[in-house]
C-alpha cells in the first residue's frame, strides 16, 4: 500500500502516464482476473469503463462509507492509534 501525503505527490501521480502507472494491469495483478474471472474478462476492459464512470457519477454518495472503510482498515492493519509512531513498518 501506498500513501500519498503531499500536494506535489498527488498531482505526480494524477499526470502519471498509463505506461508507468496502469490502473488496468493493476487490477489485473491483484485480481489475477486471467485465473479468477476467465480469458473472456481477462482481456476485455469494457467493464473497468462501466466501474470507473459509475463510480464516478456516484462518489459523492459513497464516499462516506469508503472513508470508514479506509478509517477501520488503517486502525486494523497499521494499528497507528497506539503505537506513538509517526511511520509504521510493514
Amino acid at each position: 500500500m501506498v500513501v500519498l501525503g503531499g500536494r506535489q505527490q498527488i498531482e505526480d501521480l494524477r499526470k502519471a502516464p498509463d505506461d508507468v502507472l496502469s490502473f488496468i494491469d493493476a487490477a489485473d495483478e491483484i485480481m489475477q482476473k486471467k485465473h479468477t474471472l476467465g480469458p473472456e474478462l481477462h482481456h476485455s476492459t469494457y467493464h473497468v469503463e462501466v466501474i470507473r464512470s459509475h463510480l464516478t457519477q456516484n462518489l459523492n454518495t459513497i464516499y462516506p462509507e469508503i472513508r470508514d472503510g479506509v478509517s477501520v482498515a488503517f486502525d486494523e492493519v497499521l494499528d497507528l492509534r497506539d503505537s506513538g509512531e509517526r511511520y509504521t513498518s510493514l
